[in-house]
C-alpha cells in the first residue's frame, strides 16, 4: 500500500497582507514559489501529480509560479520533513552567498515559513486521492500557527535584495 504525503506552504495570505511595498508582494511570492519548486525538484522527491507521472511535468513549467501545494507518493512525513528543512537551509545559504543576508545570521525562514505536512497510507482513502488529501491540508491550514516573536523577514530581504542589485 502506497503512502502519500501532502504539504502545503503559508502564511501566503497574512504575508502579503502584511507587505509594505509591491517588491515585498514579489519577494513573498518568489520565495514561496521557490521554496515549493526546490522541494518538488529535490532528488529524493517524486511529486504525485493526477494523470502526470514524471518530475519533468512540473520542471516544464519553467515560470517560477508553483502552487502552495505539493502531494508525493512513497515518502514518509519524516522524509519530508527533512527535505523541507534542508530547502530553508540551502535557500538561506544561498542568501548569505548573494549578500542578501550576514554569514551567521540566524534563518528566520524556519521560524517563519509554516510548512504543514499530512500523510495517510492509500488504505486509509475512500474515493479520490488528491480530493482526501487536499482535504486533510484544508483541516491543517485552519490551525493557526502562534509565533508572535518572528517578524516577516520578506521585506527587510527585498530591501537588501534591491540594494545587492544596486551595486
Amino acid at each position: 500500500m502506497p503512502t502519500y504525503t501532502a504539504l502545503t506552504i503559508g502564511p501566503i495570505y497574512q504575508t502579503i497582507q502584511g507587505a509594505r511595498s509591491t517588491r515585498a508582494i514579489w519577494a513573498a511570492s518568489f520565495l514561496f514559489s521557490c521554496v515549493i519548486e526546490k522541494i518538488a525538484n529535490h532528488q529524493d522527491i517524486e511529486p504525485h501529480l493526477e494523470g502526470q507521472d514524471t518530475k519533468t511535468d512540473i520542471k516544464e513549467l519553467k515560470a517560477g509560479l508553483f502552487p502552495d501545494r505539493l502531494i508525493i507518493k512513497g515518502k514518509s512525513l519524516q522524509e519530508v520533513e527533512t527535505v523541507c528543512k534542508s530547502v530553508l537551509d540551502d535557500l538561506w545559504e544561498k542568501f548569505q552567498a548573494v549578500g542578501i543576508a550576514k554569514e551567521g545570521d540566524t534563518n528566520p525562514l524556519k521560524d517563519f515559513i509554516q510548512i504543514s505536512i499530512v500523510e495517510a497510507d492509500s488504505s486509509q482513502i475512500e474515493g479520490n486521492v488528491m480530493s482526501y488529501l487536499h482535504q486533510l491540508l484544508d483541516t491543517t491550514e485552519l490551525q493557526p500557527f502562534f509565533n508572535n516573536t518572528v517578524k516577516n523577514p520578506l521585506e527587510q530581504l527585498s530591501k537588501k535584495l534591491k540594494e545587492v542589485a544596486e551595486e
